[in-house]
C-alpha cells in the first residue's frame, strides 16, 4: 500500500518524519504557494532550505540514505495508545533489527 503525506509538512524534518512512519512520498503545497512570491529564486531558496534541514535531519538520527528511514528513528510515545494491537497491523508489531 502507498501512503502520500499532504498537508503539515512545512520542514525537513516533517519529511523525514513521515518517511520514518511508512509514506511513500510528501506534498509540500503552501510553503511552495508562499516561495513563489519570490519567483524562481523564491522557490530554488526553500527547495535548498527543506534540502539542507532534511540532511541535517538524517545526520541527527544516524542515518546517510532516506532507504535507511524506519518507523525506530521517531518517538511516539504521546500517540501510541492510538495505535490498535493487532497481529497485522505493521507499526504496532515493528521492531528494530539486532546488529551482530
Amino acid at each position: 500500500m502507498e501512503i502520500y503525506v499532504d498537508g503539515g509538512i512545512r520542514r525537513g524534518t516533517d519529511i523525514l518524519k513521515a518517511l520514518c512512519l511508512g509514506a511513500t512520498a510528501v506534498s509540500i503545497g503552501r510553503s511552495f504557494l508562499y516561495a513563489l512570491n519570490y519567483g524562481q529564486e523564491g522557490v530554488e531558496h526553500l527547495i535548498d532550505v527543506l534540502k539542507d534541514e532534511l540532511k541535517g535531519a538524517m545526520a541527527l538520527v544516524g542515518i546517510t540514505d532516506l532507504s535507511q528511514v524506519h518507523p525506530g528513528l521517531v518517538n511516539t510515545n504521546d500517540v501510541d495508545h492510538m495505535i490498535p494491537d493487532t497481529e497485522g497491523h505493521p507499526y504496532a508489531n515493528w521492531r528494530p533489527k539486532a546488529k551482530i
